[in-house]
């Protein structure tokens, strides 16, 4: 019996060698492991792609990344299945301005009506049902970049291990609000964990996961390579891209102040970090702005400057592997990650944002916009150099769901060459996008074609115009495939309407008072996926009012407006235009006019330039010229068009009209015109500025902000 069991344990102490033999061979022939490192940089860490590619070229294999900030971003989309070629075409692909420079508003759902592309673009005011304001804690919206990262990683699905799931191993790091310090993501939604890691303070909300708030990583710790360290991997190789030679020089911009902010007690944390780093790389990326997406390539060249520096560094690295464990990869190729949606081509809708419709708070909203412009008109008698100046404010509140969850209401106060308030009820009825709306108007200023604001060569006295109707509204929202934060819409209205107006007599006569009175039914309406803003990328929009009523004759109005935008590649975008109109409406009133003039209508003529009839068509051609963090551009615009001979610029009395003529009789003069100028989209709004001339010999210069 005991020499069995002697036996035993000899074959056990055998079994046992050859174990620790195996384990040892297999130690010993094991690989070194390798880790990469991104920093946080804003617009700056698109020099990543660039690092990410070196590896590659060097058939380093990589085990895992660590990303912080925009390197998480980076770092995720890799890991996800992204090539870096693939990374490099998002970026280049994206209008990623619009994404990092949305103003950070209100979540609000916003409405535009027929023949308005203005909305409150200063400021708004959120607040809930129970009347409490609803404050932002960032100055950037960050609902665009949600959805570009939802919809660019919508194959990942639900909640994953990011350490096992993914094609490479990925952590992400953010800091905590509620004293949990640098905080680590191996696993959940790797939307959610990305979108923390960048929430750079002032810029952007902080991010709540499992209730709790998280702010950018880099606020803690922008150089993650201990974490690396400590998990055991024998290479790190790392990039910051916030290095700046310049620091102890004056900060001059908000995005310096914002990133030296972000060093403050982290900088000997970085200087550590990089010594501890196998390879650490330096591009000369500060020159950029941490929001300057306008030139991706610019950057990425920056940061293949610093791999060719560092070329000799990754072959010792790479000659630390055999043959057999380096890993090329074909540069060109498209990621794993699109053939999980059995479409290697799917990078064509790689950037489309589907984004849902905001909630339906209460807000109030401040807007100021505008136009001017100053005109020579050589053929003129009475005035050569016209001068018009149109600038406006408005406040408008929106009550939604008031008293009942079927009731909304807006009230609207209007400044420019009149100041008008106007009141809508909306009895919303069936599901919600139909609804009863009485609606009141009052203006007191200029209404009538006698103002000295629609015609410098006259003055009058103040006109008064009150305007009552009710009727049917139909209102639809669906998405967007630009990513619009208004969505795509569309708008029917059929009103019966009532206008009583007195227009004030002339100053410079002995005229009386002029009563208009005017009951009329209107047919409105809007369909739009660009539904504010002068200047266009992407989309359509056509507008349409129709009216028939009665003032003494017969009278009717038709306009319909149309605009067609598309981007014919990376700078380069087409826009098309056009205005049909004729109108017998009340002469004494401007709103009774068609605008030929101004960038939307023919080059060249001045603002206010009404007609009764109109026939338009216009091409604009954009290049965007990407100098600053938000879109500018070069422009140059063809129009030409029939109008009516009104001459209101020159004529002195009040034009009278017995009976109302067919559509288009009064067509009489044909005019064309180019202009060329600057356009640049921020968040605020479209600002333009342009000089034209047409053939009828008016020189415009314009300036305009939408």
């Amino acid at each position: 019996m005991i020499e069995h069991r002697g036996y035993a344990m000899r074959v056990l102490r055998s079994l046992v060698v050859i174990i620790l033999l195996v384990l040892s061979v297999g130690t010993i022939s094991a690989r070194p492991s390798v880790a990469v490192v991104l920093s946080g940089g804003g617009a700056r860490g698109i020099a990543h792609i660039a690092l990410l590619e070196a590896v590659e070229e060097a058939g380093i294999p990589i085990d895992l990344v660590i990303g912080t900030s925009m390197g998480a971003l980076i770092g995720g989309l890799y890991c996800a299945g992204y090539s870096p070629n693939d990374i490099r075409m998002l970026t280049e692909g994206s209008d990623l301005t619009a994404l990092f420079t949305m103003l950070s508003k209100a979540p609000i759902y916003k409405e535009y009506a027929s023949m308005e592309k203005f909305t409150t673009n200063i400021l708004d005011f959120d607040f809930s049902s129970d009347g409490k304001f609803i404050s932002n804690t960032g100055l950037i919206d960050d609902s665009r970049i949600m959805a570009f990262l939802k919809n660019a990683l919508k194959e990942i699905g639900g909640k994953k291990n990011f350490l096992t799931d993914l094609d490479t191993p990925f952590m992400c790091n953010a800091a905590s609000l509620e004293g949990d310090g640098d905080v680590f993501f191996t696993s959940g939604y790797l939307v959610d964990a990305m979108r923390a890691s960048m929430s750079i303070p002032i810029l952007f909300e902080p991010y709540v996961i499992d209730g709790k708030q998280y702010i950018d990583g880099g606020a803690l710790n922008n150089l993650t390579v201990q974490k690396a360290r400590e998990l055991g991997y024998d290479i790190v190789i790392c990039q910051y891209v916030n290095y700046d030679s310049k620091s102890d020089e004056m900060a001059e911009s908000m995005d310096e102040i914002i990133t030296r902010l972000m060093r403050i007690g982290t900088e000997e944390q970085i200087n550590e970090a990089a010594e501890m780093a196998d390879i650490v790389i330096y591009p000369d990326t500060i020159k950029f702005s941490i929001m300057d997406f306008s030139d991706p390539e610019a950057i990425i060249k920056e940061g293949e400057k610093a791999m060719s520096a560092h070329r000799e560094s990754f072959m010792k690295i790479a000659q630390m592997f055999s043959e057999e464990d380096r890993v090329y990869k074909d540069p060109f190729r498209v990621g794993t990650y699109f053939y999980k949606l059995n479409n290697p081509m799917g990078l064509s809708n790689a950037s489309a944002v589907n984004q849902e419709p905001k909630r339906n708070h209460s807000y109030i909203g401040l807007g100021a916009f505008g136009s001017s412009s100053l005109t020579y008109d050589p053929t003129s008698t009475v005035e050569q150099l016209l001068y018009k100046f149109f600038p406006r404010a408005m406040m408008e509140y929106n009550g939604r769901e008031l008293i009942a969850l079927n009731i909304d209401f807006r009230l609207r106060l209007m400044v420019y060459d009149r100041i008008a308030v106007s009141s809508d009820v909306f009895l919303k009825f069936g599901d919600g996008h139909w609804s009863f709306n009485p609606e009141a108007v009052m203006s007191l200023g200029s209404v009538s074609i006698l103002s000295s604001w629609s015609n410098t060569a006259r003055y009058s006295a103040l006109d008064w115009q009150m305007c009552i109707g009710a009727g049917l509204r139909d209102r639809l929202s669906f998405k967007s495939s630009y990513g619009n934060d208004n969505l795509t819409g569309f708008e029917l209205e059929i009103k019966a309407k009532f206008e009583a107006t007195v227009v004030g007599a002339p100053v410079t006569t002995s005229q009386k008072d002029t009563w208009v009175l005017s009951p009329y039914l209107q047919v409105a309406g809007i369909l739009y996926d660009i539904p504010s803003g002068r200047v266009q990328r992407h989309g359509y929009r056509i507008d349409y009012d129709f009216k028939l009523g009665y003032a003494g004759a017969l009278s009717y109005f038709i306009n319909v407006a149309g605009e067609y935008a598309w981007q014919l590649s990376k700078r380069n975008y087409l826009t098309f235009n056009s205005i049909i109109g004729a109108s017998r409406m009340p002469s004494e009133l401007s709103g009774s006019y068609l605008n030929a003039g101004m960038l939307s209508g023919i080059p060249g003529r001045p603002d206010c330039d009404l007609h009764q009839d109109l026939i338009y068509a216009g091409v604009m051609w954009e290049y965007d010229i990407g100098v600053l963090s938000f879109p500018m551009s070069f422009f140059v615009k063809i129009g030409c068009g029939w109008m009516s001979d009104d001459e209101l610029n020159i004529v002195n009395t009040i034009i009278s009209r017995e009976a109302a003529t067919a559509p288009f009789s009064e067509l009489a003069n044909f005019d064309g015109g180019i202009a060329l100028g600057m356009a640049l989209k921020s968040p605020a709004g479209d600002v333009i500025v342009g000089i034209g001339a047409s053939l009828d010999k008016f020189v415009s210069v314009y300036l305009e902000c939408w």
